[in-house]
């Protein structure tokens, strides 16, 4: 299955009047990710997001934050056309790229955003951020700026987002994203690679609405001789 590009699956984050506040990039139909310092303290009738494949400002149905890990999660009622899973697995050298919305270069030029260099993760650090502590992927240098916060941090070769960019220490070449594994422990519920690409039957389970559904269709053609039998089909999605 190929995913999305970066590009097509972030949103700027803004004000009601449009004002641009940070990045967000869907990582569900409805659900968004981007860091709470991007959101703030703004009331959710006072936020909205622009998705890159929208033509419109979109209204904030919801905001969860979590202050100690500078994660946000939006929640909105139009599907987006595009996201991506999250992956919380990397080593030191994986090689990365995002997109995002920064000051530095015009709305007027740059209305979708500006890509982030392709560099790498080298490693984890531990760092202090608002009186609290944790541990950030540490990636090289990049053009990443102020207004990328909240971007997606995606893995070159999965197409799977890895972390979540936060922020860029100028005076040493470096960029920090918090990890995939930090958000998945905050909401173990968001798809990962592993359910997007893995099992389909776990898939449809995810996106099982058992309010809006009565019942789950089993459909099968016949083909070539196989061993698979369908309870066992009905097993694993129900697993």
């Amino acid at each position: 299955m190929e995913l999305p590009l970066p590009s097509e699956v972030v949103a700027a984050v803004t004000r009601a009047d449009g004002t641009w506040l940070g990045t967000a990039f869907f990582v569900g139909p409805t659900t968004a990710l981007t860091c709470a310092h991007v959101v703030g303290d703004l009331a959710t009738a006072d936020l909205r997001l622009q998705p890159v494949l929208g033509a419109d400002l979109v209204a904030v149905d919801d905001v969860v934050r979590r202050p100690a890990s500078d994660l946000a999660r939006i929640e909105v009622t139009p599907e987006t056309g595009a996201w991506l899973p999250l992956r919380s697995s990397w080593s030191p050298g994986t090689a990365v790229v995002s997109h995002g919305f920064s000051t530095k270069y015009p709305r007027t030029r740059f209305p979708y955003g500006h890509p982030m260099d392709r560099t790498e993760i080298s490693g984890e650090v531990d760092v202090e951020w608002k009186e609290a502590r944790s541990r950030v992927l540490r990636l090289g240098p990049s053009n990443a700026d102020a207004g990328f916060s909240g971007g997606p941090l995606v893995d070159v070769e999965s197409g799977a987002v890895v972390g979540v960019l936060r922020f860029r220490l100028a005076e040493e070449g470096g960029t920090y994203a918090i990890p995939a594994s930090t958000v998945l422990d905050q909401w173990p519920d968001l798809a990962t690679l592993g359910d997007v690409v893995g099992n389909p039957f776990r898939r449809a389970w995810r996106a099982f609405d058992p309010g809006r559904l009565h019942a789950v269709v089993v459909d099968a053609e016949a083909g070539a001789a196989s061993s698979d039998h369908l309870s066992d089909t009905v097993r694993e999605l129900f697993s």
